[in-house]
């Protein structure tokens, strides 16, 4: 239902960017005391911890990047925990309102070893000849259509150095808003045909509204992503359950062998 995310990322940026990465009311604007904050940018440094952990039980014991990207940075929440742990991090975030804001937060936090870029509309980001030893993002990806999704998915991979470890994340079932409106169409043909054509009605007059007032959610499909993590022979590789009753998604470890680099596409 909906072609682009960008506008409406960069709009959340400049008026709640940090309640745009955690959807939790404590970081609006009007409520984000100095405590919440500290809550939010904690929860980073957790996340970070958690997730070397399972790299280096799972997947590299010696697990010690010294590059790292992560894509969909949003105001830096797990971009300052990284630039404690590798040498040179790179953000990476379609929107400039979010951008500037996590430059600040480096920049009060005395990091000087952080890059900052936008991506574009299209799949490439970066140089083709830059890799690191991590790549990185969460909560990101389900915000973006899923063929999009895909395609950075690979680009990212692209860009992973021999022997580095990617974690992405991404959204795979949702609980159904209209259980007995799915069961109709799964069982009568015609209600589900019925459906998509009022969708495709609906793309033609009002979803251009509805896109820019609306966060977009998409589930991926488990198999097409290891399809693509095939693409690279990965031996090494892990998945994380994560989620509750109403959504679930998968954190994916993937590991690149020696031997496997390519030129980015």
């Amino acid at each position: 239902m909906f072609r682009t995310t960008d506008d409406y990322w960069e709009r959340i940026g400049a008026t709640e960017p940090y309640w745009g990465v955690l959807t939790h009311d404590m970081y609006r604007a009007r409520h984000m005391t100095a405590q919440n904050r500290q809550l939010f940018f904690q929860s980073g440094e957790d996340h970070v911890a958690r997730v070397f952990r399972t790299v280096r039980r799972h997947v590299k014991p010696d697990f010690e990047p010294k590059t790292a990207l992560d894509f969909g940075c949003g105001v830096g929440r797990v971009v300052l925990p990284l630039a404690q742990q590798a040498a040179q991090v790179v953000g990476i975030d379609v929107a400039p309102s979010m951008l500037r804001e996590a430059r600040h937060n480096c920049e009060s936090k005395g990091l000087d070893n952080v890059e900052f870029v936008q991506a574009k509309p299209a799949q490439a980001f970066l140089p083709s000849e830059r890799r690191f030893d991590f790549i990185h993002s969460v909560l990101v990806l389900q915000h973006i259509p899923v063929g999009r999704g895909e395609q950075i998915f690979k680009r990212l991979l692209d860009h992973l150095e021999e022997d580095g470890v990617a974690a992405i994340h991404f959204h795979c079932w949702m609980k159904p808003r209209w259980p007995a409106l799915r069961a109709l169409r799964e069982k009568v043909p015609v209600a589900d045909k019925a459906w998509n054509a009022v969708w495709r009605l609906a793309d033609r007059t009002w979803n251009a509204i509805w896109r820019r007032s609306r966060m977009q959610m998409n589930c991926y499909d488990l198999n097409r992503l290891l399809s693509i993590i095939r693409e690279v022979q990965s031996r090494s590789f892990h998945t994380d359950i994560v989620g509750d009753e109403t959504a679930v998604g998968v954190m994916l470890y993937v590991r690149k062998p020696l031997g496997a680099a390519r030129p980015v596409r």
